[in-house]
């Protein structure tokens, strides 16, 4: 229950960084059976586009986990 309540309060603190830092407006998404979910999605600033998503833990993660977060998170960079 705690880590529960730790895990939510974090995640809504992040979304308000996150949206702030990028100008966007924040919002969460839970896709049924937890299946590829994003925790967190900022919004352009008026509400309808989606310009990043986030997954949120707590506690330690897989080696595989982080090696498919830099997959999922590299994307070629305009030059």
């Amino acid at each position: 229950m705690i880590l529960s309540v730790l895990g939510r309060e974090l995640q809504f603190s992040l979304g308000e960084m996150l949206a702030e830092h990028l100008g966007g407006t924040r919002s969460y998404m839970i896709l049924p059976k937890g299946k590829e979910d994003a925790d967190i999605v900022i919004l352009d600033s008026k509400g309808r586009t989606p310009i990043m998503g986030y997954e949120v833990k707590i506690g330690k993660i897989s080696e595989s986990e982080a090696k498919r977060a830099i997959e999922l998170n590299s994307f070629p960079r305009d030059s």
